[in-house]
This record gives structure tokens, C-alpha cells and sequence, in this order.
């Protein structure tokens, strides 16, 4: 019911701004058609990337610096639904450049996006409600990487990711980052991050997934600290095995 008075609201929306002559977007085959004020401007592939939106039947691209100024924006988001209508834009998420967005993720009801923002290893998860895009809570920098998952929601106010620990003495070689990493629990609305499998200067873990009770992880640890001095990038010298553990009890 939630899913067919949104999709009402969004079409008679458009509709409205359409016949008042206000601007519009559509998404066909991977193009955008923007008209304002009756003039049409459509974007191709070679102008705007379509991702889909995790968790949803949702799909967004974002316009750059160059092309946005062909419909007199700046950098914009925009969300569409599956029929290829607009379901959301903005051009301003605090704490996130919108060039720079690389992945959104919806929340289990639908209320909440996660917008990545960064193409380092270590990135950060912005929070906005959907379809409104307004921010809501703080975000919380993450880690990335190929063997892991980068968010996994819990509920639509707490989600799991990978965190560097800034603090260690660690000493690495090649291995970047080498502050331990720990899997944590981040209450949007509160801004607090708290550790659920916690990185060492001896051990590693990163988030692998949630079964609705317990996390998992991968563990990667040495026998020593001093292991870590001389692992490589590929981790020579460190051991891997899986981990997990349930929630914290406050939660």
C-alpha cells in the first residue's frame, strides 16, 4: 500500500510540474530526458552512469559539474522508480559531494538511503530520508573492500560496517591501511558507533554479513603485532578464518 501511494504521489507530482511548465525528468534505456520551461534535454551514457539502488527496484545517476550546467544546475542526484519516473533529486546532502557518489543503499522499510561518498578505501556512509532526501543523523566512515560487505542494514536506524581504529601503534609495511580494522554498529540517529568485533594490533575483522542474530566476519590476524610489519598487501605472513558474534545487548 506504502509502495502504490508513493508511486501515485510521485506521477501526480510530475504531472502537476509538467503542466505548470516546471521541470521534469524521465529514464528510458539508460537516457535521461530533463524538460523545463518546454525545452527537452536528454543525457546519454556518455553523460550519466544508471546504478541500481540496494535493496530496491530503484535505480539513480548523478549529473557532474559540466553537464548539470546544460539545464542550469550544479552536480545533482537523481532517483527513479522502475516505470522510469522521478522519484527524488537534490543537489545538496551535507558532508557529501555529490560527484562523488559511488552507491545508495535503501533501508529495510524503505525510509532511510545510505549515500556512499568517496573512491578511497575509506569512505563514508551519509543518511537521508527517502523520498524526501532530507539528512537525518551522522555518518560514519567506513572501510571498503573486495572480500567484505560495505553496509548491511540492521534496521532503518542502525546499520554494520567495517571501521579503522586511528589510534594503534601498529607498524605496517605495505599494508594499507594498517590501523586494525573492527566491525561496528552505527546508530544513525544517535551518531554512535559501537564495536562489535573489535580489531586489535594482533587481529583484523571485517563485516561479511548479518543473519538477523549474529554478524560475521573475517578475521585476519598474526601471531604477533610485529607480524603486521612485514605483511604485504596480500597479507603474507597473516592467518584468515570466520568470525562471528550477535549484537551488542543494549541494542
Amino acid at each position: 500500500m506504502r509502495a502504490l501511494y508513493t508511486a501515485l504521489l510521485t506521477a501526480a507530482f510530475i504531472l502537476a510540474g509538467t503542466q505548470a511548465g516546471l521541470a521534469a525528468a524521465t529514464l528510458q534505456n539508460g537516457e535521461m530526458t530533463y524538460e523545463s520551461g518546454g525545452k527537452k534535454t536528454v543525457f546519454t551514457g556518455d553523460d550519466v552512469a544508471v546504478q541500481t539502488i540496494k535493496g530496491s527496484d530503484l535505480v539513480f545517476l548523478t549529473l557532474d559539474e559540466d553537464p548539470a550546467k546544460r539545464i542550469g544546475k550544479g552536480p545533482t542526484l537523481f532517483v527513479f522508480d522502475a516505470s522510469g519516473a522521478l522519484a527524488a533529486e537534490t543537489s545538496a546532502i551535507p558532508d557529501v559531494d555529490i560527484e562523488q557518489i559511488s552507491a545508495l543503499s535503501l533501508s529495510p522499510k524503505g525510509g532511510i538511503l545510505a549515500v556512499d561518498n568517496g573512491t578511497w578505501v575509506v569512505r563514508s556512509w551519509s543518511f537521508v530520508t527517502y523520498p524526501a532526501l532530507a539528512p537525518v543523523g551522522k555518518p560514519v566512515a567506513y572501510l571498503t573492500d573486495e572480500d567484505l560487505q560495505d553496509l548491511v542494514w540492521v534496521n532503518d536506524d542502525a546499520v554494520l560496517v567495517t571501521v579503522i581504529n586511528e589510534n594503534s601503534g601498529r607498524k605496517c609495511a605495505d599494508y594499507d591501511p594498517c590501523s586494525p580494522r573492527s566491525v561496528a554498529l552505527h546508530r544513525i540517529s544517535t551518531g554512535t558507533t559501537t564495536p562489535v568485533l573489535a580489531g586489535t594490533d594482533v587481529c583484523d575483522y571485517g563485516l561479511t554479513g548479518f543473519d538477523g542474530k549474529s554478524v560475521t566476519a573475517i578475521k585476519t590476524c598474526g601471531k604477533t603485532a610485529k607480524d603486521w610489519a612485514s605483511a604485504d598487501s596480500k597479507e603474507k605472513g597473516l592467518t584468515r578464518s570466520k568470525e562471528s558474534a550477535p549484537l551488542p545487548d543494549k541494542f
